[in-house]
Parts: structure tokens; sequence; C-alpha cells
């Protein structure tokens, strides 16, 4: 927040920010919502952090159109610290982040870009309340669903799918920014996957 650098998510680092403020953009890439997605396009520096850097969370390579684009990124694989050609840290996600915060000392994006931002989450979130309107022929749309549970849910519950439509329409709509955590499987797309997700989230979390 300090650097003025917003952040986007990819499925597995869904909720990882829980901060309900201008930087946070949400889902990024194919599933991912406009905003991050027409930010990332002119974007000339990514940092990734803990991401596989799948076709997904990269449009297969499209989404980062800006010439030129760099990226840097932190992993503890060395392997996907270099893909897309990236400066590699190979480090501890946490640990990585606070030097950088360090290195970087009062350097920060300009008012303009985070009004830039701003102005395109603002944007998105207008669309995604619209998103509650009733669609013709449908009794609830996905999209209503899920946003309905959003609004029920309770801070430490959590939300978990895989496979089909439903993740990447978490990806895009559901806010993690008050607790209400969310938990996405798609990496391999497994269907099925909840069931035993559901186990693990309990056993780790016995509340919620």
């Amino acid at each position: 927040a300090a650097a003025g650098i917003p952040v986007a998510e990819t499925f597995a680092g869904k909720g990882a920010v829980q901060v309900d403020d201008w930087l946070q953009l949400g889902g990024i890439g194919l599933e991912g919502n406009p905003a991050a997605s027409a930010l990332a396009k002119k974007a000339d520096l990514v940092l990734c952090v803990g991401t596989r850097l799948t076709d997904f969370a990269t449009g297969s390579n499209s989404l980062f159109a800006s010439a030129g684009v760099r990226f840097v990124s932190v992993n503890v694989s060395g392997r996907d610290a270099h893909k897309q050609g990236a400066l590699p840290i190979v480090a501890d996600a946490r640990e990585a982040l606070v030097a950088l915060t360090d290195a970087l000392g009062t350097w920060s994006t300009s008012d303009a870009y985070r009004d830039e931002v701003a102005h395109a989450r603002t944007e998105w979130l207008d669309e995604r309340a619209s998103l509650r309107d009733p669609v013709e022929g449908e009794a609830m749309s996905q999209a209503q669903l899920i946003l309905t549970l959003n609004e029920v849910a309770q801070p430490g519950d959590t939300v978990i799918t895989a496979a089909g439509t439903p993740p990447g329409d978490l990806l895009k709509i559901w806010d993690t920014t008050a607790g209400k955590h969310c938990h996405l499987e798609f990496g391999y797309s497994c269907m099925g996957y909840e069931l035993p997700a559901g186990i693990g989230v309990r056993m780790a979390q016995p509340e919620g």
C-alpha cells in the first residue's frame, strides 16, 4: 500500500489480501474482472508473488500486453520464479516482500496512477453490483447465488469450489475483504475436490 502498487489475485491466491482499499483489484486473467485485466494490459512492471503464472492467469501470455513489460517473480520454486523471463527471487513470499518494501524506501507510484486504479476498481464494483439484477428466464443466476452467499456469510466462513464455472465466478465476484474466505482449486480442475477440501478446511479452521 505504501508504494502504491495495486494487487490482483489468481485462483490459488484468492483472499490472500483482505484489505478493502483502492489497491485491491480482485481476480485477474481469463476468469478475472475487467478492472484487473485492463490495468494488467498496461503494466510495465509486474511483481508476481507465489504464482505459477498459468495460462488462466496470463491469458495464455496475451494479458500483459505493454511493449517491453518486465516481470519480477518471488517464489519458493526456482522453476516457477523464472517463468515469463522474470527476474527470479527464490524466497519466502512474506520475507521477500518485507525486504522489497525496505529497499523501495519512500518510492511510490504517482497520484495519477492511483486515481486510475481507484477509478477502474469503482467501475468494476458498480458492474459487480448490477449482477444482482434478475436474469430473464432464470429463477436465480449463478452470480446472484454467489453474491447472496457472500452477503450472508460470516467473517471466518470459507466457500470452497473446484471445476466448472463456479471457480471463475468466485474469482471475479466473491469479496474476501470482510474475512469471508474463498478456497478455489483450478490447477487441475478436479471435480469432487470440494469434499476432501471441506474436511481439510474444517480441520484447519474449527470455527466458521
